[in-house]
C-alpha cells in the first residue's frame, strides 16, 4: 500500500523537475539578440532574401532571420527596425558627409558602411550612400533574435 504512494510521489517529483528544467532552458534562450556588425540585408534594401527574411552578418557568420525578429539598436535598447538611422553619410565613398539615412540594408567595406536606405521614411526611392563606421552608427546597427535565425 505504501509502495504505491512512494512511486506516485517520485513521479510527481520527476515531472516537477522536468517542468522546471524546461522553463529554465526556454527562458535562457529567449530574447538573446545578435548584432549584425558585418552587414544586414533585406528585400526592402534591394536584396533578394525572400519575403519576410533578412540576412544578419556577424563576425562569426551570416544568418537568415525572420525580419520581424530584427530591430534597430539604440542607446535605450532595441527599437523598431524603421528607426535605424546612420549619420555622417555621403554619396561619395571617400567623403565624410552630413546626410542622415534611414537604413534598409548595409554592409561593411573596410571602415565604411555601404548603405541602402532612404533620406526620409516616406520616400519611394532607395539610394546608396557611404557612412563612416563610427561608434554612433554602430549603436544603430540591426539586431536579430537568435531563436528566429538559422
Amino acid at each position: 500500500m505504501y509502495a504505491g504512494k512512494d512511486s506516485s510521489r517520485r513521479m510527481l517529483y520527476i515531472l516537477f523537475i522536468g517542468a522546471i528544467t524546461t522553463l529554465s532552458i526556454t527562458s535562457t534562450n529567449a530574447g538573446k539578440y545578435m548584432k549584425c556588425t558585418e552587414g544586414f540585408q533585406s528585400s526592402d534594401g534591394g536584396w533578394s532574401m525572400g519575403t519576410g527574411k533578412a540576412e544578419c552578418s556577424t563576425g562569426s557568420g551570416a544568418y537568415v532571420c525572420d525580419i520581424n525578429s530584427c530591430g534597430s539598436g539604440s542607446p535605450k535598447g532595441i527599437r523598431d527596425l524603421k528607426q535605424s538611422v546612420f549619420h555622417s553619410c555621403s554619396r561619395d565613398l571617400y567623403a565624410t558627409g552630413n546626410l542622415m539615412i534611414h537604413v534598409l540594408s548595409y554592409e561593411i567595406n573596410y571602415q565604411s558602411l555601404i548603405v541602402h536606405g532612404k533620406l526620409n521614411p516616406g520616400d519611394r526611392n532607395v539610394i546608396e550612400v557611404y557612412c563612416q563606421n563610427t561608434p554612433e552608427n554602430q549603436i544603430y546597427m540591426a539586431e536579430c533574435d537568435e531563436s528566429a535565425c538559422s
